[in-house]
């Protein structure tokens, strides 16, 4: 997106005001809590269990951000794993080498999914970190092309794609 490359992106990106200065983002189109996954057999219930444990997150995103203030800010001495992915930070989760994984909620639920016959072994749990949104992110300074994108994601909520789109994917 920096470098010009690329024109759009719509995933699991995150509307934050420190990415403003580099990017535009799209109407937003998804309210989420950052969360975590444990298994069920740990007794994680929320972040003040964690007091000394091992905690896996992804590099880079804000919810590596916030784990890293909440840590400080309750003494909680936590030991983050800041994967390179969600596959890496789950496996850490799987192979017990960190308690829970903290992500965005729909993400940890996806991961659960992925797990097949053992999915039931594991949980979402604890309070949000915080809710953030997810935009779509495009180039800066091209006004007429953030309007198209924003009247598409307009015309999807008002006719109801959009909520077709959730029931297909995450119901």
């Amino acid at each position: 997106m920096a470098n010009n490359q690329v024109d759009l992106e719509c995933g699991s990106t995150a509307h934050l005001a420190e990415r403003e200065p580099f990017v535009a983002f799209s109407n937003n189109f998804f309210l989420y809590g950052i969360r975590m996954v444990v298994k069920k057999k740990s007794g994680i219930h929320d972040y003040g269990d964690l007091v000394g444990k091992t905690v896996a997150t992804t590099v880079g995103t804000s919810d590596e951000r916030l784990l890293r203030q909440l840590s400080l800010q309750e003494k909680l001495n936590l030991r983050i794993i800041a994967a390179r992915d969600r596959a890496e930070a789950f496996a850490a989760l799987k192979s017990d080498r960190a308690v829970p994984f903290v992500m965005d909620n729909p993400l940890l639920y996806g991961k659960i999914a992925q797990e097949g016959a053992t999915s039931s072994e594991y949980t979402v749990t604890g309070s949000s970190l915080a809710n953030e949104t997810y935009a779509c992110m495009l180039r800066k300074g091209d006004p007429v092309f953030k309007r198209i994108v924003d009247d598409v994601i307009i015309n999807m909520q008002r006719s109801g794609e959009s909520t077709k789109l959730y029931d297909t994917w995450f119901m």
